[in-house]
């Protein structure tokens, strides 16, 4: 590889031996140094030859090396040259690093190693296959080439590379990328395999004897078995990826993949072998080849469960000998025969929930005799379900699956020393582990994961052993309680463990125990008794009876109800923090649930807020604030007539925990909702919580503050209820505003929704002085959303739009004009579904009816609208007589798509205005399409009994639209406020039959013959319905 001119190679390496400095005056200089380096051509092949001059003591400068290279790789291989001021790496560049790199495979650093394979793997991800097609060829080569380092090291840095490589085009996920990847599978598949099995026997060969020496006390040369169980593991993972990745899932498919038949007996051997060698190592002395060991074997039976997941299928001529292999793990563990191998026995679990949950086993095993259909696809289906039901039929029956189910509860669900120490060290923190802990990360929720499975499974056979253990613990508990605290000290914590492990099992199971345990005994018999009992011996069974209380919610009836609410209200106050984060969760949801009533918890709402309120400044953790402000929460929410008799008491903590929150968004989050929750039920009644409501809406809704994603939506919702319950506008709430255009022009239009909300509240609330002072803001933001958006985005802003237009109809067209003119060229262009067109033309409708001077100077051939046409789209206006008949037609066109009645007895009013026009192409040529929708709002108006003036046009009018509930939750304020508005809409107080005749006089003594001639041509049943429209209807008002 030549030297690349223009870079200082031994400047290079100096910056990147300063680069790594603690001090940073030495750091900086160096920093610049190789970013200035990295813009000029040949900076990989630089870095690379700096990778491979292996001088001694050189290390650290070529480990640096090559993670700039990487970082290099990443943004300068596919950058075009000049793109953002980016250097991109000229082709032949490019071929002479990929060469290279091959070239250095050989290396004997094992970190440098590491970080030469991944950069290679981007290299290929890039490049292959299209610039790189000969990759796999080359790379698999190596092998055969000269080397500097002995030829083991060199298979294992070749399959380091090849993990790496694989690891990286199997995350691609477009379909022509899946169909390179198995073509890669076919090619690689046989010489990995052959690589592994060679591994697999040296191993085997070895390992025993190594393990024969450590016992002797004769040490070993393990360094090259060490090196063979590398190179072993390498290769499986290969082998896993290309027969994961290489192949269709086969659960969609059906298509056999018999590679799985030939990876899964080799690695259950393997594993067999292994967890022997495991046990060996673990009952001598400290082994170094133990921890390799049990890589292995994990990585051994993470691939059988893997390759079972994906492909289920063709697992089947496996299925039933893994399966016993697993359960046979599991069965014994307990039993304490062998060493307890947990991170194996996690999988074990995975394996035989997979298999208990897999949709295609439990239909064959469930529906042996139903044929499916008579298709190809069918005949496969039913030709595998008779495989599964040969090798399944038997290991997931009746009995199998209840003592697997006892197994779990006794075995593996109880509490262990080592939980106890963790408890008794941290009670707070063990509590919440206890909670969040992933069922792949620890052997008990694993445990719990599987038997709530086996309970699904097979609930018949399963749910009578919960039953009798449940018993069974519960007198055992009993008999063991009175000599507690003297001889039988150690019987009662067995017996208090093996009745939480119960307690766990019932409450996991609820769903499927609801018909076989009798709570309405349990609950009253035994468990409130329980939590009254303050024994420290009996904490995990009292925390473990509070949970179980939670999950069993939907089983108490009122009266239970109460008697639960006496009795976990005291466990808000004890000693033990892992028992009270236990009431507090089983409080949260009986509160949260849908039978709640609120008159039975008026008695324990002080005593609860207090306790809660009491636990925050004793916690270490912020999940145990974020608990407490969630109840909180839903206790404001859930007692609306009870709420302000405790207002003070949760208003006085809300300022404090608000500042005491800071950078812990989740906890600010809840806080942000017991306020937003406070104010929809009780309003603004001054005190600290308005003083501290302004602040944090700025806070949250400030898209440069850092917690700005965390906080914005609920502070959105907040905003919004201030608003909807605010009875004046005061100064803080207008300097708010701006917030809103601000947030869409960072933040896109996730939040449009509520901002156009808000709009619309400020618009209510503010009136004439809100637009005086930000009109300028509001045509900000509707400008950015008007032809901007989709149509979901436009009608969100219409309503906005029409309240403004409807409250100030002298001045809002104008300040509105530019939007106005946006959204007519919207129209022209014909391109938005009806239904938006409808709510458009209704805007402009109310903008033609109010102010019809501002609507022609909108549509006039130099007005706003023309200017925004495009070219085309303003030469087919030109051609149909302009911009105002082109409007016309397309208005016309939406009527039928108007929801409600408001909306067409307003379009029939700025249509009876357009009937008024000089124009005869707009008012005669439109005349019967006019009386058409003009007579048919009539009709709806006169069928239900409105008044003449439309004062009352029931609940449509007043609510503003047809089945839109969105103001339900307006508060009393903005209610009013919304109600007033509509109340004094002109259109709504407007006598539409007297229009209608006062615009047709109006025509026809502007237009004379031309309007008689029209009319004439009106069909007979228009004219017939005018005539009858005309006429007020019987016992009421002109319409």
């Amino acid at each position: 590889m030549a030297a690349s001119a223009g870079i200082d190679e031994a400047g290079l390496v100096t910056a990147l031996a300063a680069a790594q400095s603690a001090d940073a005056a030495v750091r900086a200089p160096a920093e610049g140094a190789l970013q200035a380096a990295a813009a000029q051509p040949g900076y990989c092949e630089a870095l690379l030859r700096v990778v491979a001059a292996r001088r001694a003591g050189g290390d650290a400068e070529r480990w640096m090396a090559v993670l700039c290279l990487k970082n290099a790789i990443g943004r300068h291989w596919r950058v075009r040259a000049g793109a953002n001021g980016a250097v991109s790496v000229t082709a032949a560049e490019k071929a002479s690093v990929r060469s290279a790199l091959l070239a250095a495979l050989d290396e004997p650093s094992p970190q440098v190693a590491v970080q030469l394979a991944v950069v290679v793997a981007r290299v290929a991800r890039l490049d292959f296959p299209r610039e790189w097609p000969g990759f796999f060829q080359a790379l698999m080569g190596r092998l055969q080439q000269p080397s500097a380092v002995p030829d083991g090291l060199l298979v294992q840095r070749v399959y380091l590379t090849l993990h790496h490589v694989l690891k990286e085009l199997a995350s691609k996920r477009l379909a022509a990328d899946q169909r390179v990847f198995a073509e890669v599978a076919a090619q690689l598949f046989e010489g990995v395999w052959a690589q592994w099995c060679a591994d697999t026997s040296v191993a085997f060969e070895g390992v025993p004897a190594a393990l024969d020496a450590a016992a002797r006390g004769s040490a070993g040369a393990d360094q090259p078995l060490l090196l063979a169980l590398e190179r072993w593991l390498l290769a499986l993972k290969c082998l896993r990826r290309l027969v994961l990745h290489g192949f269709g899932p086969d659960a969609r498919t059906l298509d056999d993949v018999p590679l799985v038949r030939r990876l899964v007996p080799a690695c259950m051997e393997a594993l067999g072998r292994m967890r022997s060698w495991r046990d060996a190592a673990s009952a001598g002395a400290a082994v170094p080849l133990a921890p390799a060991i049990e890589k292995c074997a994990l990585k051994a039976l993470k691939t059988v469960v893997d390759l079972q997941h994906t492909h289920p299928w063709s697992f089947l001529g496996c299925l039933g000998t893994t399966f016993d292999a697993c359960a046979a793990e599991v069965l014994a563990a307990p039993e304490g025969g062998r060493p307890r191998f947990d991170r194996l026995l996690i999988h074990c679990m995975t394996l035989l929930q997979n298999v208990l949950k897999n949709r295609g086993y439990r239909k064959a095993l469930a529906d042996s005799a139903a044929p499916n259909e008579l298709t190809q696809r069918g005949e496969r289906l039913t030709a595998l379900g008779k495989e599964v039901r040969a090798e399944l039929q038997v290991r997931v029956g009746a009995d199998a699956m209840a003592r697997l189910c006892v197994l779990l509860v006794r075995g593996y669900l109880p509490l262990t020393a080592e939980d106890l120490e963790e408890w008794e060290a941290d009670p707070e923190a063990f509590a919440h582990e206890q909670d969040v802990v992933g069922s792949k990360d620890r052997l008990r929720p694993c445990a719990e994961s599987l038997f709530a499975t086996v309970l699904e499974t097979a609930r018949e056979a399963c749910a009578p052993g919960v039953v009798a253990m449940l018993n069974e613990a519960v007198v055992e508990m009993g008999a063991a309680a009175p000599a507690a605290e003297s001889t039988g000290a150690a019987r009662a914590r067995a017996a208090s463990l093996a009745l939480e492990a119960v307690y766990n099992a019932v409450g996991l199971g609820e769903y499927s125990l609801y018909d076989y345990v009798d709570f309405k005994s349990l609950f009253p018999n035994v468990l409130v008794p329980e939590l009254a009992i303050d024994a420290a011996w009996r904490a995990p069974v009292r925390r473990r009876a509070a949970w179980l209380i939670g999950r069993w919610v939907s089983a108490l009836d009122a009266p239970m109800r109460q008697v639960a609410y006496g009795a976990l209200t005291p466990l808000l106050r004890v000693d033990d923090f892992a028992v009270r984060l236990a009431a507090l969760g089983a409080l949260h949801a009986l509160c949260d649930d849908w039978s709640f009533e609120e008159e039975g918890f008026v008695p324990y709402l002080a005593p609860v807020l207090d306790a809660c309120f009491a636990l925050c400044p004793q916690s270490t953790e912020l999940d145990t604030q974020t608990r407490v402000f969630a109840l909180v929460g839903v206790l404001v929410e859930r007692m609306p007539n009870s709420a302000a008799a405790a207002a003070d008491r949760v208003v006085a903590q809300l300022p404090g925990a608000w500042a005491a929150s800071e950078s812990q968004p989740l906890l600010r989050i809840q806080v942000v909702s017991v306020v937003q929750r406070m104010v929809a039920s009780l309003g603004l009644q001054g005190g600290p919580l308005q003083a501290m409501i302004a602040p944090v809406v700025a806070y949250c809704t400030n898209p440069d503050e850092r917690e700005a994603l965390s906080l914005l939506e609920d502070g959105l919702q907040l905003w919004l209820a201030v608003l909807r319950n605010a009875p004046t506008m005061s100064p803080e709430l207008m300097a708010l505003f701006p917030n809103i255009p601000r947030i869409i022009a960072s933040m896109g239009f996730e939040h449009l929704q509520p901002c156009a909300r808000l709009l619309e509240a400020y618009v209510l609330l503010g009136g004439a002085e809100f637009l005086q002072t930000h009109g300028g803001s509001v045509v900000t933001f509707l400008g950015a959303i008007v032809g901007e958006v989709k149509e979901a985005g436009l009608l969100m802003v219409l309503p906005s739009m029409d309240m403004m237009l409807m409250l100030f109809p002298a001045d809002a067209p104008a300040l509105l004009e530019g939007v106005l003119a946006k959204l007519v060229a919207l129209l022209a262009e014909r391109t938005e579904s009806m239904r938006a067109v409808a709510e458009a033309c209704c805007v402009l409708a109310r903008v033609l009816f109010a102010n019809a001077r501002a609507f022609e100077r909108l549509l006039s051939p130099t007005g706003p609208a023309a200017a925004l046409l495009r070219p085309t789209v303003a030469a087919s206006v030109a051609s149909t007589g302009g911009l105002m008949r082109t409007f016309v037609g397309v208005w016309l066109e939406a009527c039928d798509s108007l929801r409600s009645v408001h909306q067409r007895k307003l379009c029939s009013l700025a249509l009876c205005v357009l009937l008024t026009s000089a124009d005869p192409a707009v008012a005669v040529a439109n005349l019967e399409p006019i009386i058409v929708v003009a007579t048919g709002a009539l009709a709806e108006l006169d069928g239900g009994a409105a008044s003449g003036s439309g004062g009352v046009l029931g609940q449509q009018w007043q609510r503003g639209c047809d089945g839109d509930d969105e103001d339900e939750d307006a508060g009393e304020g903005g209610a009013q406020r919304l109600r007033a508005a509509h109340a004094a809409d002109q259109a709504a107080q407007a006598d539409l039959r007297a229009a209608l005749r006062d615009a047709l006089r109006a025509a026809e003594a502007t237009h004379g013959a031309a309007f008689a001639q029209a009319m004439g041509g009106v069909h007979a049943h228009v004219r017939t319905q005018l005539e009858r429209a005309l006429q007020p209807p019987a016992g009421s008002a002109a319409q």
